[in-house]
């Protein structure tokens, strides 16, 4: 009989055990009901720190046992920082993976109409961990120190306007070997013969003063390579503001064309002022 009732127990633990494990490992636990939400985990997070943004952010439904599998997983000693999309209704077994694989959700840059390294600190680290001040010391260090021929007047020739994919918490010199990959990237032995035959380097594609005035976009750079041969040397901005161009070789025809553009100006100017001095007098 004493057999028979400490088998019975044995058998209860046994299942007790078993469904908690069950539970533990393969109950939705994540988001439960809810939405896929980000989630940051900054650099040198501990596994506290961890369990807190979890808590805090209202990620997790039962905290302790996603802290039980986690280290049972030993996700608290191999943690990676980064940006990650947690998907609703996940469980404990299927989070504590993908976290601890550093499956993050790579995220977008995009930057053009950029004149100034300011300007493109700002739009470059806008979905970045790496604040502006940050960039900008790397590529000021970046300018002065690397073997492609680029310093601090001509490093944004380095940057070719467009979108890209990366992660995060990408670090400044994983981030400007990426710039430089896809610099390389878009000069192709057909577009370096382009500039071969104009007697350009790449990087005298983009600028004539020391450096670009801005950043030249794409289709900018492809107007240079393929460009038009003409012999016009003056340009003026036509004057029905469509933001074309008047070209002419001849100085007294620019003159000419100079003169309509400032009087279609003037006209323009003085609208503008009547139309702000009626909306004076009716406020």
């Amino acid at each position: 009989m004493r057999k028979l009732i400490l088998f019975l127990l044995a058998s209860i633990l046994l299942i007790t055990f078993s469904f908690y494990t069950y539970q533990i490992c393969y109950t939705p636990n994540i988001l439960v009901g809810g939405q896929d939400r980000v989630i940051i985990i900054p650099d040198e997070t501990d596994f506290g720190g961890v369990q807190k943004i979890l808590h805090e952010g209202q990620y997790v439904q039962d905290l302790i046992s996603f802290s039980f599998l986690a280290k049972l997983m030993d996700y608290d000693e191999a943690m990676k920082p980064g940006r990650y999309v947690m998907r609703a209704n996940m469980t404990n077994i299927q989070a504590v993976r993908f976290l601890r694989l550093g499956l993050q959700e790579p995220v977008k840059i995009t930057f053009n109409n950029v004149r100034l390294i300011p300007d493109l600190s700002e739009k470059i680290t806008r979905n970045l961990e790496m604040k502006p001040p940050e960039f900008e010391a790397g590529l000021i260090q970046f300018a002065m120190h690397n073997d492609y021929g680029f310093n601090k007047d001509n490093v944004l020739c380095m940057f070719i306007p467009n979108t890209y994919e990366v992660y995060y918490n990408i670090s400044t010199e994983s981030l400007l070997d990426r710039m430089h990959g896809e610099f390389e990237n878009f000069w192709t032995v057909e577009r370096k013969e382009k500039a071969k035959a104009l007697e350009l380097t790449p990087i005298q594609v983009s600028i004539l003063p020391p450096g670009p005035i801005n950043m030249p976009e794409i289709n900018s750079l492809d107007a240079v390579l393929n460009y038009f041969h003409s012999d016009y040397i003056y340009m003026c901005a036509k004057e029905d503001f469509s933001g074309r161009h008047n070209f002419t070789g001849d100085y007294e025809k620019h003159l000419r064309n100079a003169e309509r553009y400032q009087k279609a100006l003037t006209i323009e100017i003085r609208k503008g002022k009547e139309l702000r001095r009626k909306q004076g007098l009716k406020n």
